[in-house]
C-alpha cells in the first residue's frame, strides 16, 4: 500500500515559533542539521513552507462529494477512486477534508471517516443527479458552518488532481471570490472541480430552484453558472442576452482554461484531464 507523509502543523509547535507576523522561525537550540536530514529542506525553506501552511491553507476548506453506489458497466471502483483522491489531497497538504456522502450510511462508507469529517445527506430523490449533488453540498455547508470568507474547494470524489496547479492558484489568490471553468459554447460550469468563497457558494445554492431544474432537465453545471451571474452581474442577467461573457462586476472571478484534474466517468475506460 502506498504511504502518505502528512505534516502535522500542530505537532511542530514544540520546536517552531509563530509569534512573528512575518512567519515561522526555528526556536533557539534546535539542531538545524536535524531539520535538513529529516525534511530534506534547509531551515529557512522549511519555515517558509510552514508559514504558508499556517497562514494560507488555514483559509481554505476542501469539500469532496461521494456517492457509494455500484452501477452496472462501471469501469471504476469508486472506493479506490475516493482513496486516491484523499491521498492526493494529503500530499498537497489538505488532509482531513469535509466529505459529503449522499447515499450510504453504514459499513460500506465507514472507511470515509478515516479521511475526514463526513456529512451523510441521504439525498437521491431527484432523477436529475446534479440537483441531488447540489442539494447535498448545501446541506453539508450548512452543517460544517465554515466561515463565509473561507475558500471552499469543491471536488468530485471520483476525480483526482494530476498536479498541484489548481491549489497553488487558489492559495496565491485568496482575495478572489471564485475559481471556475466555464465552457463558452454552452455556459456549463465544470462542477467536478471549482473553488468559491463559502458565503457565495451558500448564497448560490440557497437561491436555486431545484424543482424547475428537475422538471426541465436543467444541468447543475448551468444552474451554478446562472446563479454566479445573478449574484455577481445582475445587470447582465438573463444569460439569454447577446453577451455570453458577462462582466462579473460585483465579484472577482477567475475563469480558468485548465484545472489539472483527471475526470473518470462510469462508462469510459480512460480518464479525461480537464
Amino acid at each position: 500500500a502506498e504511504s502518505v507523509f502528512v505534516l502535522d502543523v500542530g505537532g511542530m509547535a514544540h520546536v517552531l515559533s509563530a509569534d512573528s507576523a512575518d512567519g515561522l522561525h526555528l526556536r533557539q537550540g534546535v539542531d538545524q542539521g536535524f531539520w535538513v536530514r529529516e525534511t530534506g529542506f534547509k531551515p529557512e525553506v522549511f519555515c517558509v513552507l510552514m508559514s504558508r501552511a499556517v497562514h494560507v491553507r488555514d483559509k481554505i476548506r476542501v469539500l469532496v462529494t461521494t456517492a457509494l453506489v455500484e452501477k452496472e458497466g462501471d469501469y471504476w471502483n469508486r472506493t479506490a477512486l475516493y482513496e486516491t483522491q484523499f491521498r492526493t489531497l494529503a500530499r498537497q497538504g489538505y488532509a482531513k477534508p469535509g466529505i459529503v456522502e449522499a447515499l450510504s450510511f453504514g459499513a460500506d462508507s465507514a472507511f470515509l471517516q478515516r479521511y475526514g469529517t463526513v456529512v451523510y445527506t441521504n439525498v437521491n430523490d431527484f432523477v436529475n443527479q446534479g440537483c441531488n449533488e447540489g442539494r447535498s453540498i448545501l446541506l453539508a455547508l450548512e452543517e460544517l458552518a465554515w466561515d463565509d470568507d473561507a475558500v471552499v474547494v469543491k471536488l468530485t470524489g471520483r476525480y483526482s488532481f494530476v498536479d498541484s496547479s489548481f491549489m497553488q492558484i487558489v492559495e496565491d489568490n485568496l482575495h478572489m471570490h471564485a475559481f471556475i471553468k466555464v465552457a463558452p459554447e454552452n455556459n456549463l460550469m465544470f462542477t467536478g472541480c471549482l473553488a468559491m468563497k463559502a458565503g457565495m457558494l451558500r448564497e448560490a445554492l440557497r437561491g436555486m430552484d431545484w424543482n424547475r431544474y428537475e422538471f426541465h432537465g436543467i444541468h447543475f453545471e448551468f444552474a451554478l453558472w446562472e446563479r454566479t451571474v445573478q449574484i455577481c452581474s445582475p445587470d447582465h442577467w438573463p444569460l439569454s442576452l447577446p453577451s455570453r461573457y458577462p462582466v462579473l462586476s460585483r465579484c472577482q472571478v477567475l475563469r480558468l482554461s485548465r484545472l489539472g484534474v483527471a475526470a473518470t466517468r462510469a462508462t469510459e475506460a480512460q480518464a479525461l484531464v480537464w
